[in-house]
């Protein structure tokens, strides 16, 4: 039994640390699907797109002003594997848009990143 084209699966992946001085939760679903058949440099493979969504949210205090963030996580991108199972390339983007709510200072500061990563394959 192969894999086919629109097959689709999914991870989930939670963390829990200290960042910078807060409690930072994030969730994050990342959603695969074989896209087809391609070839890269002459060896044949899969291509599987990705596409993940999450979010962030945590609290803190730094200064002595408390403070709570909480925000979105999206993105997504191509990965190119082998029919050996060797990864040939990928190409991902990963973004996160959040608030940090600064009640004593009657702040809201909006923070968003973007990420992009490129793998290819060394020779």
């Amino acid at each position: 039994v192969g894999a086919t084209t629109g097959a689709a699966w999914s991870d989930t992946n939670t963390t829990k640390g200290l960042v910078n001085g807060a409690n930072v939760n994030t969730m994050r679903i990342v959603t695969y699907t074989l896209a087809g058949d391609t070839t890269v440099a002459g060896v044949r493979g899969w291509k599987i797109t990705a596409t993940n969504t999450g979010t962030v949210e945590g609290s803190g205090s730094q200064g002595g002003a408390e403070f709570t963030m909480k925000g979105t996580i999206g993105g997504g991108g191509t990965y190119v594997i082998s029919t050996a199972g060797v990864l040939l390339g990928a190409g991902l983007i990963d973004d996160v848009s959040m608030t940090v709510d600064v009640p004593m200072a009657n702040m809201q500061i909006p923070i968003t990143t973007s990420t992009s990563s490129k793998i290819t394959r060394m020779p």
